[in-house]
């Protein structure tokens, strides 16, 4: 549907549709640069930004928003895991980048759920908000 969009925006020329969603494409991974710091090593908004891409169907509206929150979410994970350095799991390296976007995709963006499935834990999720229910965890028999 977004090609087809793009497509059409751009008169059917599939050159420059290519162009735009490119163009669209370095704008998203500008835009992940920005939350970038010493948590996050450089190239590394690349796969963020293409995994924002491919969670949100390429949809704009959305992409920018998620990209930013898996950014922001990648930072707290690996500065919590930077803490842990007494954790048996913890080797003196950072996990890598697509390991984390798993572990938060999992733990629905939230870095302490995600930090315990990279330590190979059960999730430790918070409790729900009121009116909420729980998230379902499945349990190993």
């Amino acid at each position: 549907a977004v090609s087809l969009e793009v497509l059409r925006r751009n008169d059917e020329d599939p050159h420059a549709a290519c162009e735009m969603l490119e163009e669209f494409r370095q704008r998203l991974r500008k835009s992940v640069s920005a939350e970038w710091d010493h948590f996050l090593h450089q190239g590394e908004e690349v796969f963020v930004a293409e995994s924002a891409l491919d969670t949100c169907d390429w949809d704009p509206r959305r992409a920018f928003l998620f990209a930013r929150d898996l950014a922001i979410a990648v930072k707290k994970t690996r500065h919590l895991a930077s803490q842990a350095v007494s954790h048996p799991s913890f080797s003196n390296q950072r996990f890598p980048i697509d390991a984390v976007v798993a572990a938060l995709t999992v733990a629905k963006l939230q870095p302490k759920v995600a930090l315990a499935v990279l330590f190979g834990e059960p999730p430790n999720w918070p409790a729900p908000a009121a009116g909420y229910a729980a998230p379902e965890v499945e349990e190993d028999s």
